[in-house]
């Protein structure tokens, strides 16, 4: 039987205070909530928090050895938080929907923001939001991208894709092709129709 972990509520690592335990991890690994000396929340393991060889201090990621980004305050560094967020807090709102369904953040980008900013700086816009190539990986460099509003909806998990001429769409994108409204398409495949895309 595993040993119950610690309790680390209210102790000091670097620059997070720990504030409560979030749960355990997909490794079967302690996790707790901190708060960082900059404001911001983060979930860490407790191997993360207690371990005394670190390249960098503990904190959110807003610290790189005695140097700050600076860029706490910023859209991506919300883009990130809000990324491990729902991947490791079972609290978070969307948690259903990511760490409950086994998606995770890759090593480099959970313990540092600058390592995430390295990677995907290229191609950020105010305009794009962080999504993944495929829905069933988690966020890693490989999996990751800026997309458009309209990408964003064309990954979703819950899109009906149908064959057309020009390939495989979503019901919206074949609905834009070929000039139909998606409820057509939608009543023509609950009605079984063959010729999806013919106009009324």
């Amino acid at each position: 039987m595993a040993m119950p972990a610690k309790n680390l509520v209210g102790q000091v690592f670097g620059y997070l205070t720990v504030l409560r335990r979030a749960g355990t991890n997909q490794s079967n690994k302690a996790t707790w909530v901190c708060q960082c000396e900059c404001g911001n929340i983060v979930t860490r393991e407790s191997q993360y928090l207690r371990t005394k060889h670190r390249p960098e201090p503990r904190s959110c990621g807003c610290r790189h050895g005695n140097q700050t980004h600076k860029m706490s305050r910023t859209r991506p560094y919300g883009i990130w938080q809000n990324m491990k967020r729902r991947c490791t807090d079972p609290k978070d709102k969307d948690w259903g929907n990511y760490g409950a369904r086994g998606i995770t953040v890759c090593a480099a980008w959970l313990d540092s923001f600058d390592a995430f900013w390295a990677d995907m700086a290229a191609g950020y816009s105010p305009l794009l939001t962080l999504g993944r190539k495929d829905n069933d990986a988690g966020y890693s460099p490989t999996n990751c991208q800026w997309e458009t509003a309209r990408m964003q909806a064309n990954n979703r998990r819950g899109n009906v894709r149908i064959q057309t001429p020009v390939g495989l769409l979503t019901v919206a994108e074949a609905a834009r092709e070929y000039g139909l409204q998606r409820q057509t398409i939608y009543q023509r495949l609950r009605r079984g129709n063959k010729d999806l895309l013919r106009h009324a």
